[in-house]
């Protein structure tokens, strides 16, 4: 998106959830730690142990907390969800 609207670059935020506590834990712990990086170097955050309760036009609502009892709101303009992967 950076390419086609460079101008619109400073206001953009990238956050992966991941309800497991590190991302790709499927893999090798090296290729966790690469992909770790290579988000980092790129601006990207990643958030793990968060459940996502459900999405609405102003965003997430994340269950977290040891409990799952509380909620965080998370404002966000686009969302794009993807599972699976």
């Amino acid at each position: 998106m950076t390419r086609i609207y460079p101008e619109l670059s400073k206001y953009i935020k990238v956050t992966i959830f991941d309800v497991a506590p590190k991302i790709l834990n499927m893999f090798d712990a090296n290729l966790q730690q690469y992909a770790e990086k290579h988000f980092a170097r790129q601006g990207i955050t990643i958030r793990t142990g968060m459940r996502v309760k459900s999405v609405n036009p102003k965003g997430l609502i994340l269950k977290n907390g040891k409990d799952g009892t509380e909620e965080e709101i998370v404002p966000a303009g686009m969302t794009v969800w993807s599972t699976g992967n």
